[in-house]
């Protein structure tokens, strides 16, 4: 009996396979989403800058310095060395890579240490007002802002409840 021979068009076209993978993230704002991921975010950051994927100065075209064998090695390195030290994370590959890339342009992004310490390295927001500070020293400088309202709002309530001053029998000014 002779072979069937189907043409291609007449066989049912294949379902298309869709991927369970996400687009890789674009947007810096998920490193700003919780005090806990901009604290991994700096570390990171400065395993960057330890094992060297980041450059010194800023770059124009920052995927002009990552692209490099020796670069995404120390990309690698940086990362796996976080996730020993950061194992649960929320920091993906994907991210790792678009904070190199966003701290390697310095547009929306640098690397900074904390203004109140100085030796926590703090992931600054560029368009951000105000000192950059670490979750520790922001944790306490808000406590204390606290602290000073509470004492401001007894000090006011406290000169309320005090009687007016009696106006004879007092000395006057000199001038």
């Amino acid at each position: 009996m002779p072979a069937l021979i189907v043409p291609d068009n007449a066989r049912p076209p294949a379902p298309a396979v869709r991927s369970a993978r996400a687009g890789s993230p674009r947007q810096v704002a998920f490193f700003w989403q919780s005090a806990q991921v901009r604290s991994e975010a700096a570390i990171l950051a400065g395993f960057f800058r330890l094992f060297g994927p980041l450059p010194l100065t800023p770059t124009h075209d920052a995927r002009a310095p990552v692209p490099g064998l020796a670069q995404g090695e120390q990309l690698c390195r940086s990362y796996e060395r976080f996730r020993s030290l950061v194992p649960d994370s929320l920091i993906t590959f994907e991210h790792a890579v678009l904070l190199l890339l966003e701290l390697a342009r310095a547009v929306d992004l640098r690397l900074d240490v904390c203004a109140d310490c100085r030796v926590a390295l703090v992931l600054v927001d560029e368009f951000a007002t105000g000192r950059p500070l670490c979750a520790h020293c922001a944790r306490r400088t808000s406590a204390r802002e606290g602290a000073i309202g509470t004492l401001m709002q007894a000090n006011s309530g406290l000169s309320e409840q005090l009687p007016e001053p009696a106006t004879t029998g007092l000395q006057g000014g000199l001038f």
